[in-house]
Parts: C-alpha cells; structure tokens; sequence
C-alpha cells in the first residue's frame, strides 16, 4: 500500500523516492508494527488467562511488563522519528 500510495503521489508530481527507503515506507512500516503489536498482546493475554490459568491482575500486569520492559516498546514507537 504504501508503495502504490508512493506511486500514485509521483504520477501527482510529489518529489518522493520510490526506493523502499524514504518516509512513506518507514512510516507504513512502523505504523504497521504499531497497530499489530495491540492484537498481539491482546493474545498473549488470553493465552495466559485460558491456557495458563493466571488471574485476571496477574495477566494484565504480565501483559503491561511485556510492553515495557521488552524492546517491543521500541520497535513499535522507534522509527517514527525520521
């Protein structure tokens, strides 16, 4: 998507590289990261709480850990900065 985005907006005249490498791509790509690490997390919680019999504060705190203190924090968040 973000390359046909990138595409179309070069047949518009935009001045953007088509090379994988300028912003549209890292964008899409963190962007994507982003909306997909919610749905992830969001399994690892019902995996704890069907599979590994955790209660309810135990799995949302695990959860919560997960996010903060592994680098799923920064792959999700880092490259936003370009």
């Amino acid at each position: 998507m973000a390359h046909a985005g990138v595409l179309l907006a070069r047949t518009l005249g935009v001045a953007v590289a088509a090379d994988g490498y300028s912003p549209p791509y890292v964008a899409a790509a963190c962007y994507a990261s982003a909306f997909y690490e919610v749905p992830g997390l969001l399994l690892i919680h019902d995996g704890l709480r069907r599979f590994g019999s955790f209660a309810e504060p135990v799995a949302a705190w695990s959860v919560a850990a997960l996010r903060l203190g592994t680098p799923a924090l920064y792959h999700s968040s880092a490259g936003r900065r370009w």
